[in-house]
């Protein structure tokens, strides 16, 4: 099944990227009904979270990164320098420092990923 379109013109058939998109719209749906039912989101970056990635911690209620290793970020690095000619780096960008200490973004600081798990059952344990 196709989209609409304009006249003269085929209509678009779903694909693989499409559908991944929908698919993610869907998650950020799901997302807001739990805040709506107040259930909390708890997000515990492991690593790298850019791009579209980057909305999960940001609409979550709880976030716990881990030092040295946790980024967040729209964009890294090497399309900030295209875009604005800006020299920067994954951890001054969006690291979990930067995001603790400056952005707020970051709710708890762990050492290690054992102690975000040992954080993130704490946070969970009164819910």
């Amino acid at each position: 099944m196709g989209t609409g379109s304009k006249s003269g013109q085929a209509p678009i058939a779903p694909t693989l990227h499409t559908t991944h998109f929908a698919a993610t719209g869907r998650f950020f749906y799901e997302m807001t009904e739990l805040s709506k039912l107040r259930i909390p989101v708890i997000s515990v970056v492991f690593g790298s979270s850019t791009a579209g990635g980057a909305y999960q911690p940001g609409m979550s209620d709880y976030n716990i990164f881990i030092k040295d290793q946790s980024k967040v970020f729209l964009a890294g690095p090497p399309l900030v320098k295209m875009a604005t000619g800006e020299e920067s780096d994954d951890e001054t960008l969006g690291g979990a420092k930067m995001h603790s200490e400056t952005s707020g973004l970051s709710d708890y600081l762990a050492e290690d990923e054992m102690d975000a798990l040992r954080i993130c059952r704490e946070v969970v344990s009164p819910l």
